[in-house]
């Protein structure tokens, strides 16, 4: 096993989307955010890593099985993945990928959190995941929509060591390290369906975003709107995954 490598606990440090084409879906996300790809060999199952301006940006992976939902999955820097695994299963959260090494780069695993919203977890060995941030085409934020906030900021505090503190506008909490805010909680309305959340990636611009969205037979669920943070916009690809974009 590769040599573990330290990393701060609770980092968002890497998103990937699945589908059941990846090729098909790597050419839509290429139009929305100019990547281009380093794909992985048969024995990985062609994972396509994307690259902004030659840096890892997210990943673009086959479904676990046919009838697996499409979607985006956040994954959070553990120091051990086999303890942090135990104690989100301690904390009430579904284990969906029980821990699983990528040779020489990272062991990973994936939950289910109390309330229905997927998330990863990443012990680094060589790869930390992203090598791009906040810049065009590059992850900048992750919220996560939850019926119990609460609940929902107790469950990954204990889990990654987060801090709860109020946004300083709008609703909401945010999830904090060292004081420095890492992600977000944000209520949804209590209709049917799961707490899910939302990796965000910078753009230049949203509307010519949201345009490429459409033209690539993906939706906009809503926006583009201004905020506090930028012009957002919540779209979904061509498969139905969740993600969403900002010019800040």
């Amino acid at each position: 096993m590769a040599e573990k490598t330290a990393i701060q606990q609770g980092l968002p440090v890497w998103a990937d989307v699945t589908a059941a084409d990846v090729p098909a879906a790597a050419d839509f996300y290429q139009h929305v955010f100019g990547w281009e790809y380093r794909v992985a060999p048969s024995e990985l199952a062609y994972y396509h890593t994307a690259l902004d301006a030659g840096r890892a940006a997210a990943g673009l992976g086959v479904l676990p099985s046919p009838d697996s939902p499409a979607d985006w999955t956040v994954y959070f820097a553990v120091h051990d993945v086999r303890k942090a695994v135990a104690k989100a299963n301690e904390l009430g959260a579904v284990i969906v990928m029980e821990p699983t090494e990528i040779p020489q780069q990272a062991m990973i695993a994936a939950a289910v959190a109390p309330g229905g919203a997927r998330f990863g977890m990443w012990q680094a060995f060589h790869n930390h995941g992203f090598a791009a941030r906040a810049e065009h085409g590059a992850f900048v934020w992750c919220d996560v929509s939850v019926t119990d906030a609460p609940a929902a900021v107790a469950f990954y505090g204990a889990l990654f060591g987060f801090e709860g503190a109020a946004r300083e506008s709008g609703p909401g909490q945010l999830l904090k390290l060292g004081g420095k805010p890492v992600a977000g909680v944000s209520a949804r309305a209590s209709d049917p369906g799961e707490d899910a959340w939302t990796v965000y990636f910078q753009v230049h611009d949203a509307d010519a975003a949201v345009a490429a969205v459409q033209a690539g037979g993906g939706d906009v669920l809503s926006g583009p709107t201004d905020s506090p943070f930028g012009r957002v916009a919540v779209c979904a690809d061509e498969n139905g995954a969740r993600f969403a974009v900002v010019n800040p």
